[in-house]
């Protein structure tokens, strides 16, 4: 009779065990459909809820099949939970979007609108550079290195400080032998058959004589400083440039400027060194430094610049 009771108490252990676990196996499913409805738990229903798969000795310890019991309810709610976070998070992120990243061409304009553009005059004496400020000569475009030009006239703006001649005068040779000594030196330019005779006394004061020789647009230059004569063609790429003193000198030489691009041309070479025109040399036209004796002598009647009234 004992022996009967003590089985019948056995079964009702393991009924008790087995309602006990059904419960806690059916809260855990309520709690991932609750959880979210589209994700439903990863793990399926542990196949110890199976009535029919319970092998455990009746003498197994009640706090093992709780723990295991509890373990089993526990390992489906935590992928409900995963799927929770996963589904709110993705949202939350979402809606919070950063704005896209610029291309990169648009990257590189703005950076280099912001720098600001190189200076054209960079490294231009100081003196130089507040002398020719109000010019329009294009500094981007030359070949010398700006630094060399020097200021030799002191003045605001010393373009043709020293005036040049524009309007020449002549007279015959045999007239300005009157106030003209044969040892008097000058500048000989002989271009298309005519010579003319440009006395050094007046090109000390002006420097550059703009005319015209057998028809021919020219300009005779002298540079005190370097006591160097030269007549150069005035046209210029089908343009006939109108010549003066920048008031700049380079190497101690007359630098000129032109009134057509205000380029600046250095005297020795007939180069443009800076400005729209760089590059470009002028045609020189024969010219030598001869007394006005030897001049009279070759061409009685020559004409020989008087200057406006201004005798050596």
């Amino acid at each position: 009779m004992l022996e009967v009771c003590e089985q019948a108490v056995s079964r009702m252990t393991r009924l008790v065990r087995f309602r006990a676990l059904a419960a806690l196996v059916a809260l855990a499913v309520s709690a991932a459909s609750c959880g979210g409805s589209e994700t439903q738990p990863s793990d399926p229903l542990p196949s110890s809820a199976a009535p029919a798969a319970d092998s455990r000795p009746p003498e197994a310890d009640s706090s093992a099949v709780a723990s295991s019991d509890v373990q089993a309810a526990s390992s489906a709610v935590p992928s409900s939970t995963a799927a929770e976070a996963d589904s709110g998070g993705g949202g939350a992120a979402g809606s919070e979007a950063e704005p896209p990243a610029p291309a990169a061409g648009e990257e590189t304009a703005d950076a280099s609108a912001a720098a600001p553009a190189a200076d054209p005059r960079e490294g231009m004496d100081p003196l130089v550079r507040q002398a020719t400020e109000p010019w329009p000569t294009d500094w981007s475009r030359r070949t010398i290195d700006l630094g060399e030009l020097m200021l030799g006239l002191q003045m605001v703006d010393p373009r043709d400080g020293i005036p040049p001649i524009d309007d020449p005068v002549f007279q015959p040779a045999s007239a300005a032998s009157e106030w003209m000594e044969d040892r008097s030196p000058g500048v000989l330019a002989v271009l298309e058959g005519e010579a003319r005779f440009y006395p050094l006394g007046i090109l000390h004061r002006h420097e550059i004589v703009n005319d015209r020789i057998g028809g021919v647009p020219v300009a005779v230059t002298y540079c005190p400083l370097c006591n160097t004569a030269l007549t150069f063609d005035r046209r210029v790429g089908g343009q006939t440039l109108r010549f003066g003193v920048s008031g700049l000198l380079r190497n101690s030489d007359l630098v000129m400027w032109d009134d057509g691009t205000v380029s600046l041309w250095q005297q020795v070479t007939g180069e443009a060194v800076a400005g729209a025109s760089a590059g470009e040399v002028l045609t020189p036209v024969p010219t030598a430094i001869v007394s006005f004796g030897e001049f009279a002598a070759s061409y009685p009647e020559g004409p020989v610049l008087t200057g406006g009234g201004e005798f050596a």
